[in-house]
């Protein structure tokens, strides 16, 4: 089932940075991506917009809206 977490992963994957690589680079605490992707905690909408931009991925497709998709 795709949810927002597995595409957070799959993007990331895609892009080639490591869980602890985007921490760093967005000033979040350890594992915190990590709940993200495994669907533990829904990100705000102010991170999700980030880490759209650091994926280089749409927005509305990493927010499951529409039919867009970057598969």
């Amino acid at each position: 089932m795709d949810t927002v977490g597995t595409r957070l992963k799959k993007a990331r994957m895609k892009a080639g940075y490591s869980r602890p690589e985007v921490e760093i680079e967005l000033g979040l605490l350890p594992g915190y991506i990590g709940k993200l992707e495994c669907d533990e905690v829904l990100p705000l909408v102010g991170l999700v917009k980030r880490l759209a931009a650091l994926y280089r991925v749409d927005l509305n497709w990493l927010c499951m809206i529409g039919e867009n998709t970057n598969d």
